[in-house]
């Protein structure tokens, strides 16, 4: 090192200080760039396990939802058959019918025109 006074080959105390300084950033900016490389490789990671657990959990309800919705029906029917009963004879459920009189209807009708 050749040091700013006159005198050539004089170390000082700053400059020693000023080397390790550069020494101490250089390897904490090598450790800082190995952290951040695997920070994101375990980023990555977790990301990836969390998508394919999710995946995986979404394909299982699907199967499930798909099959109930079409197999709860049929299954009540053959057990129904079994019992002797049968689905088809049965009666249906009707909507509601709004009842009035008709009479009552002409009249209110008349009245507004």
């Amino acid at each position: 090192l050749l040091s700013t006074n006159d005198s050539l080959g004089i170390i000082t105390n700053e400059m020693v200080m000023e080397e390790m300084r550069k020494n101490v950033v250089k390897e904490m900016e090598s450790v800082r760039r190995l952290r951040n490389i695997r920070l994101v490789k375990k980023t990555l990671k977790s990301y990836w396990v969390d998508f394919s657990r999710k995946k995986s959990i979404s394909i299982h309800h699907w199967n499930i939802t798909t099959k109930f919705n079409c197999f709860s029906s049929w299954h009540k029917i053959v057990m129904l058959k079994t019992q002797g009963l049968d689905l088809i004879r049965w009666e249906r459920p009707k909507r509601p019918q709004i009842r009035y009189d008709v009479e009552e209807f002409i009249v209110r009708r008349l009245r507004k025109s």
